[in-house]
């Protein structure tokens, strides 16, 4: 017994080790190899630093670089500021940070797969995570795409162990705190604020009442912690605007506040017809001087073959649903309303990474689920409730990019290996 349990321990220890050394190897090569020259999003990040240290805060937008830089919350752009402030203009201390959060997701996917499970699937799912290209792919960019799946992550291992405790203790404020820090990195996120709370009171070990406590301490520290990017968003735009420029589609409806002139409303949607008119166009073979990343993917589509049209309700999530959980890309197509064109494929590499690390798990994710439902395992049931939730989000409610899959590929990965365990013990029992 006390060897298995050293080896268990060695295991772990080993785990740690080469996740670390994977991706702090990976990290300071491309960032040797590449520098800056690859940033394409993370000069939005970088800018809104920036201009946090040099302006302060009350400024209207605090990103400059790109046109998207309203929809980007203040809560990875603060990391990124306390960066440059402690060593100064460079990104190398990020990269090392990025590989130090990464390697804790491997350690974080061990915990709640033992919890769980077991401790061979957390194991299982731990060890596959050390290798798993996602994980490991973001470590040399300054962006939060390392972040927000660890955020999440730790948010679930978080309410999992309140819902076994019969008290309320500090971990119920510390979640709290994590969950606003997360929804501060992406607003989107606040959609499990809802979720996480009647989950509180389903999955409360002790009874719906004292899971009503906890939920109750959930929201009010929450809310709380909005309130100052909340008076802030009211000083500079002189309208409630709730962490990014993002949610005033909601609010501005709610406040009637349509017609403010300072309100940010600079981020008026494209019409339909504008893409609809430019494909006309290429296709007559008249000169298009529209520009815009949009539609130079359709000039790009239209040039390999593939033609646009508007998409109906039923295309349009189903294009989304395909490139939200897709693991391959050897041809190419247009997702969203019909004119965002994503192709025509992926790299060999680019194919194999994912396809051996993500796709591979997938049959036996969904045999996972399978056993979950058969077996009523009670958390299991949640890890499935919080990725439909996420998979609700971007095909249906926002827009989808498949790296936007990431902050939920660790339950898959630990669903997954359930499956396949239980696949095994059946074929062995058979046998």
């Amino acid at each position: 017994m006390k060897l298995n349990k050293l080896s268990h321990k060695q295991l772990i220890v080993a785990i740690i080790l080469i996740a670390f050394i994977i991706r702090l190897g990976f990290g300071i090569f491309i960032f040797q190899q590449t520098g800056t020259l690859g940033y394409c999003d993370d000069w939005d990040y970088i800018s809104y630093a920036r201009n946090i240290i040099t302006q302060g805060i009350f400024v209207p937008d605090l990103s400059s670089f790109q046109s998207n830089s309203h929809l980007i919350g203040p809560g990875y752009p603060m990391i990124v500021a306390l960066s440059l402030i402690i060593f100064g203009d460079t990104y190398l201390p990020i990269v090392i940070l990025n590989a130090i959060i990464s390697t804790l997701i491997c350690i974080l996917i061990y915990l709640i797969g033992k919890q769980v499970f077991n401790s061979r699937v957390g194991l299982l799912a731990s060890s596959w995570s050390t290798f798993y290209v996602l994980f490991i792919r973001y470590v040399p960019r300054v962006l939060k795409e390392i972040w927000v799946p660890f955020l999440f992550v730790l948010i679930i291992l978080m309410f999992i162990n309140i819902s076994k405790q019969k008290r309320i203790s500090y971990v119920n404020f510390i979640m709290s705190l994590l969950f606003s820090l997360l929804i501060h990195m992406d607003e989107r996120f606040f959609i499990y604020f809802p979720v996480l709370v009647i989950c509180f009171l389903f999955f409360d070990k002790l009874n719906w009442k004292n899971g009503f406590r906890k939920a109750i301490i959930f929201c009010f520290t929450v809310i709380l912690l909005m309130i100052p990017w909340l008076i802030r968003n009211y000083q500079v735009y002189e309208k409630p605007v709730i962490i990014t420029e993002r949610t005033s589609s909601f609010t501005d409806k709610i406040f009637d506040y349509h017609e403010k002139i300072n309100a940010p409303s600079k981020a008026m949607k494209v019409p339909l017809q504008l893409y609809e008119a430019v494909t006309d166009s290429i296709l007559s073979e008249k000169t298009v001087r529209s520009s815009g990343s949009r539609i130079k993917g359709i000039k790009r589509g239209i040039s390999l073959g593939y033609t646009p049209h508007k998409f109906s309700a039923s295309e349009r999530y189903w294009a989304e649903f395909k490139e939200f959980w897709r693991p391959v890309r050897f041809t190419a197509g247009y997702v969203g309303r019909g004119f965002r064109f994503e192709g025509p494929s992926w790299s060999l590499a680019h194919n194999l990474s994912l396809g051996l690390t993500y796709g591979i798990l997938l049959p036996f994710f969904l045999l996972g689920c399978f056993f979950i439902i058969k077996y009523k395992n009670k958390y299991g049931i949640f890890f499935i409730i919080l990725i439909i939730t996420h998979t609700f989000l971007h095909v249906v409610l926002m827009w989808v990019r498949n790296r936007y899959r990431i902050p939920i590929d660790a339950l898959i990965i630990i669903i997954a290996f359930y499956g396949l365990q239980n696949a095994i013990m059946i074929i062995s029992m058979k046998k």
